[in-house]
């Protein structure tokens, strides 16, 4: 068989290009014609499969278009009651309030400039984890941001909260107090620093470590 003799066989047998290299290098006729009928058939069920694809394409794409959406709805974490799009409830809104010093005493304003607490103090600082170092008479205590305080003023120096924790210091020594002004850990240091990741550095006797 010639290289041109696959150009004889029937339009419906005619083979691809991998079978006319058969026919150059001389493949029997019949060899050439099965292999021209199964490549056709591959090529008719190619093609059925596609045009089953494309019949059925429309409503993939409709379910797929309906159940994404509803699936991501169902995943994502319910807000907070009160709250919109995962902001935070109302009533958590964080609240900025600035020292500012009038007439010699120390109060707070909001970032509109209007006063909320009333210069009284003879020092304010500013606000850490919801309270302010304040500072009456020489003694210190905090206050929150309504203005009322929790902590009286009765310390000889304090520092701000860090942890739910601020040093104080009484006499010479320094410890501890919760954010209601309760003292948790007695007076007792030469040094004492701020609570991080749980541990505060504090001196004893000339020589520093670290307590929770």
């Amino acid at each position: 068989m010639t290289s041109d003799s696959w150009r004889k066989l029937p339009y419906s047998f005619a083979p691809p290009a991998c079978l006319r290299t058969l026919c150059a290098r001389g493949a029997p006729p019949s060899l050439v014609q099965r292999g021209s009928t199964v490549a056709a058939m591959l090529t008719r069920k190619k093609n059925a499969l596609l045009k089953i694809a494309l019949l059925f394409l429309p409503v993939v794409l409709v379910i797929t278009a309906i159940t994404i959406p509803s699936f991501a709805a169902q995943s994502a974490p319910a807000p907070k009651a009160g709250s919109f799009s995962g902001e935070k409830a109302v009533g958590e809104e964080k609240v900025v309030l600035l020292p500012v010093q009038v007439d010699g005493k120390d109060g707070f304003i909001d970032k509109t400039g209007k006063i909320i607490i009333n210069p009284q103090f003879d020092y304010a600082d500013f606000f850490e984890e919801g309270l302010a170092r304040v500072r009456i008479g020489g003694k210190y205590g905090f206050i929150d941001k309504t203005g009322k305080i929790v902590s009286n003023p009765q310390f000889d120096d304090a520092g701000v909260f860090r942890e739910g924790l601020a040093r104080v210091r009484i006499g010479g020594k320094w410890g501890y107090i919760d954010k209601t002004g309760k003292i948790v850990i007695e007076p007792q240091f030469y040094y004492a620093g701020f609570f991080h990741e749980g541990l505060a550095e504090v001196e004893i006797g000339g020589k520093r470590g670290y307590i929770d």
